[in-house]
Order: structure tokens, then C-alpha cells, then sequence
């Protein structure tokens, strides 16, 4: 199971904002494994329940002040997982970048389609380049609810302090560029 939220931690967008708790997020529907919305994440609630209470009824507080339009996001990242099945296969393909203190770059691949995933974690912008040897035909991929940020050169992505992208391109011939 992926989380970034739980019952008895500070809750994500308490701890990195709204924008770093919706990054963590983009990793955790990224990666293999399962992810896990908990109590209220799907509305930016912040209500802690505090240890041990874990089986405790809590009040969803369904529209925060401020929040972007958190459900359409998850729903865009359930929905892009649903539609493509190397979101839930183990291949993971860790990316070297020229800012790795602050950004994770890799690749979600199968014999139909390559995702390439970038996340800057920290809350300032970067520039980075993402090292691979073909990074040719990568559409971006839009989700619902997030703001559409063109497409960078993958050599130059600018990303803004807990930004993500996801692109994608079609695996011609059923082989999956080595990276």
C-alpha cells in the first residue's frame, strides 16, 4: 500500500500545503503498489484524529477554504491509473536529474505505452533535465482538475515549488526505449 496520509501523523496538506500533499499524491498513484486515500484527503481536509484513533467516526470537512478542486484531481490520477496497466505493474525505471535533492524523475512502462513521471518536492522552482537516452514523442498528460503547464523541453523542465507532470508516449513496435 502507498500512503501519504494516516491517522495518527500531522495530515500532508497540514505539513507541505495543499500542493506538496497533491505531489506526494502524484507519487503515490504513480508507483507500483496500491494507493490509499484516507479520511477527508479527497477534500484537502486537514483534521488530525490523533493516536489511537483509528476506528473513530471524524467529520469530513468538505469544502476547506482555498483548496483547488482536489476530488477532479484524484479522479484524474484513479482514472489514469485504470486506463493504463503499467501504472500496476512492478517496472519502475529510476531516473537520474540534474536536481535530485529536490526532484524525483522515473518511468512507468509496459509493451503499449511509457510514462515518464517528474516530481519537484521541494516548494521553490526548479530547472531540471531528466537523463535519458530517447526522450523523443512525450506528450504531456493532462489531469483533470490541475492547470495545464505546456510542454518543456525534457532537457529544461521548469517546475514550480511541489509541481508534477506525467507524460506519455505510445511504445512503437511493442519495445520500450531503454533508458
Amino acid at each position: 500500500m502507498e500512503v501519504t496520509d494516516d491517522h495518527d501523523e500531522s495530515r500532508a496538506v497540514a505539513r507541505y500545503s495543499v500542493h506538496g500533499a497533491l505531489a506526494a499524491s502524484a507519487l503515490m498513484f504513480t508507483l507500483d503498489g496500491v494507493p490509499l486515500l484516507y479520511n477527508g484527503m479527497e477534500a484537502g481536509d486537514a483534521t488530525e484524529s490523533g493516536d489511537p484513533a483509528l476506528f473513530d467516526k471524524l467529520t469530513i470537512f468538505w469544502h476547506p477554504k482555498d483548496r483547488p478542486p482536489l476530488r477532479e484531481v484524484y479522479r484524474g490520477l484513479i482514472d489514469l491509473r485504470k486506463q493504463y496497466a503499467c501504472f500496476r505493474n512492478n517496472d519502475v525505471k529510476w531516473l537520474n536529474n540534474s536536481d535530485e535533492n529536490d526532484v524525483v524523475s522515473y518511468v512507468r512502462s509496459d509493451d503499449k505505452d511509457e510514462f515518464l513521471v517528474v516530481i519537484n518536492f521541494s516548494n521553490r522552482p526548479v530547472t531540471t533535465g531528466v537523463d535519458m537516452k530517447d526522450n523523443t514523442n512525450f506528450q504531456p498528460v493532462q489531469i483533470s482538475g490541475m492547470s495545464d503547464n505546456g510542454a518543456d523541453e525534457l532537457s529544461q523542465l521548469h517546475l514550480n515549488g511541489f509541481e508534477w507532470r506525467i507524460y506519455h508516449r505510445a511504445v512503437a513496435n511493442g519495445s520500450v526505449a531503454k533508458n
